[in-house]
């Protein structure tokens, strides 16, 4: 049961009083399966602060709204930029109706350095006046002048597909953009022109890597080159001479002898000084990228993780994989950083089909890992956090389906009769880095305990960092902790300076509903922006510290925060416990103190009068058996 425990401020004192609490959101608790087991390494530890509040750890800005709720295929795009002067701007794929989507097109707005310029409610209209998607940003100078650019593919109602729209505004914060059609080049009438762009802008340049798309009724031919279907080639375009330098190149050494197929949004492109690299993953497809020092004329292919078929027929060990969630970051030295979503596959059926490779896979890895060229070697983020400790992670029936809307490349394939498809468990990497060579990646993951009625986990987005060019990683934190609410699509602004900036999509149900057979459509999703303080990272200041402290309870943020009156406190324990409440000043006053006495296990709601309290810092800690955290509270 639920609790909400009530603190009262009565002068002198403070009085105690309990009621009952109903929980409005769409959860309920787990039924503890456990069906994943940890991958080997195991976190030494981990952070968790999902303490059932429905609004967060940080104060959000709604900056959009979407209908459509399919981002990206695999990989996250950088759709969120920032300028000089504090500026960014924020693209996403938005409509104001429902399938096909015939108002499909791009979202955006723009923050002038103090607020953004675009009421939300407005920002599910499309700068564009044709059907698009997944659009790309960026500056670029023409004609001397700082404008902007959005590239997006074009693809019709009818499945007509052909190149790109691309859209130029007269200043930085505009949001009229003139488009015209680019790289719409076909090798056969009837053949699709790629789309799924990502663009990076490097010395007046505009690089992209983008993908043919896969044969439709109305284009039934599927496009074959270098022996590759569907296959992934390159484009860049000089903003100085306003002309396309390579349109549609293959990149060298991509050929049949590695790849079978292109995947749609399974790569990454990143630029820092000369250096400009593009990754490639994908299921079952070797993780490589190309690197070019010289603008583009020349490119060395790279590879991460081979992941060849010959010889592994018949294995019964999972071979780790990625599942097209890819993110690359160029660091200020010019090294290359790769992330990647972890996924096991077991080669038990193995089928070259004209299309595809099929591989069956297994489900028992779990999350983000790191590689650069610094040493050759991978290393483990971090992944779903094992909340109650019991060494297993606790996952709903329909949280990997692909039927139920699970992220990024998932296999299907059929056992015992039935078809079977899962997605991975964490997924979404997003990276980030300051002047100073420190990296800070987001991800978003799976949470225990936070089950939608259809019996899906919502997801949380976590952070972690780096000070040593990725040779170790922070202990994982969740910087949303919200209950009740699917938050995915994580997406940073590339440059940190005293904070991260983070963008993504927030739902009430968990899972993508585009193209998806049981996951029911959603409207009016928000498109949300939020900062954190690199500083509260680096020191973990966020949630929980210790597994331990994990196993007993977690601790949200106050809402509202700051507070002039009542403020709730979300708390989740994970066991009947004896607990402590106290709240003190900076001066380490102690305002108040309260104990309770077997508080039920479950969330719980402790709300605190702050009317009667001067304005300022205030400090609220709860400890329960031999772990305490605090947290901290501003009443105005």
């Amino acid at each position: 049961m639920k609790k909400l425990f009530t603190l009262i401020a009565l002068s002198p004192l403070i009085a105690f009083g309990q009621s009952a609490q109903v929980n409005t959101a769409a959860t309920r608790q787990a039924n503890q399966r456990h069906d994943v087991s940890f991958p080997n390494p195991k976190p030494a530890k981990t952070t968790s602060n999902k303490g059932g509040s429905t609004q967060g750890l940080f104060p959000t800005v709604t900056i959009g709204t979407t209908n459509y709720n399919l981002q990206s295929n695999a990989a996250v795009a950088r759709r969120l930029v920032q300028y000089s002067g504090n500026r960014m701007s924020a693209v996403w794929t938005t409509a104001n109706d429902a399938d096909p989507w015939p108002s499909r097109g791009t979202g955006y707005n723009h923050f002038n350095g103090t607020s953004w310029t675009r009421n939300a409610s407005a920002t599910n209209a499309r700068l564009e006046n044709t059907r698009v998607g997944w659009p790309s940003v960026g500056m670029i100078k023409e004609g001397g002048n700082d404008i902007e650019y959005v590239l997006a593919h074009a693809v019709s109602t009818n499945g007509q597909a052909g190149g790109f729209q691309f859209g130029k505004n007269a200043s930085v914060g505009s949001e009229s953009f003139a488009g015209t059609t680019v790289l719409n080049d076909t090798y056969k009438s009837s053949e699709p022109g790629p789309i799924w762009n990502r663009s990076v802008v490097n010395g007046n340049k505009i690089y992209m890597i983008e993908c043919f798309t896969a044969p439709s009724a109305a284009q039934p031919d599927t496009p074959i080159y270098n022996g590759v279907r569907r296959p992934n080639v390159y484009s860049i375009y000089n903003a100085t001479t306003s002309t396309w330098e390579a349109k549609n190149k293959f990149l060298p050494d991509y050929d049949s002898v590695r790849y079978s197929y292109g995947n749609a949004d399974a790569y990454s492109i990143d630029a820092n000084g000369n250096t400009i690299a593009i990754l490639i993953g994908g299921l079952q497809d070797d993780l490589a990228y190309w690197k070019s020092t010289d603008a583009g004329a020349s490119w060395t292919r790279h590879v991460v993780d081979s992941f060849q078929l010959a010889n592994k027929v018949g294995s019964t060990t999972p071979i780790p994989g990625n599942n097209g969630s890819v993110e690359l970051l160029v660091d200020n030295a010019g090294h290359v950083h790769v992330f990647y979503s972890w996924l096991g596959n077991f080669y038990d059926t193995v089928v070259n089909g004209a299309d595809a490779r099929y591989v069956q896979y297994g489900t028992g890895i779990n999350g983000i890992i790191h590689w650069s060229d610094y040493d050759d070697s991978t290393h483990y983020l971090g992944g779903m956090i094992d909340g109650n400790n019991d060494g297993t992670l606790d996952i709903g029936s329909q949280t990997r389906s692909r039927d139920w809307g699970g992220y990024g490349d998932a296999l299907s394939f059929t056992q015992g009769g039935n078809n079977v498809t899962f997605a991975a468990i964490t997924t979404m990497p997003s990276a980030s880095i300051d002047a100073s060579g420190k990296i800070f990646l987001t991800y978003t993951s799976v949470i225990e305990g936070d089950l939608s009625v259809d019996d899906e986990n919502y997801r949380d987005i976590y952070v972690v960092w780096s000070g040593d060019n990725g040779k170790t990683w922070s202990t994982p934190q969740n910087i949303t902790g919200t209950t009740g609410k699917e938050e995915i699509f994580p997406c940073q602004a590339r440059m940190v300076d005293d904070r991260i900036r983070v963008m993504y999509q927030e739902q009430d149900d968990p899972g993508i509903s585009v193209n998806q057979a049981n996951n029911s459509a959603q409207s009016d999703m928000p498109i949300k922006y939020f900062e954190v303080m690199t500083a509260d990272i680096i020191k973990g200041d966020i949630g929980v510290k210790g597994i331990g402290a994990i196993s007993t309870f977690s601790l949200g943020q106050n809402q509202p925060n700051p507070a002039n009156g009542l403020t709730t406190i979300p708390m989740n324990l994970f066991k009947t416990s004896d607990v402590s409440f106290t709240i003190t000043d900076v001066t380490g006053k102690q305002i108040l103190s309260e104990n309770f006495r077997n508080m039920n296990a479950g969330t719980n709601y402790l709300t605190v009068d702050a009317s009667s309290l001067s304005s300022g810092v205030y400090f609220y800690q709860v400890k329960a058996g031999a772990y305490s955290t605090t947290q901290k509270m501003i009443v105005e």
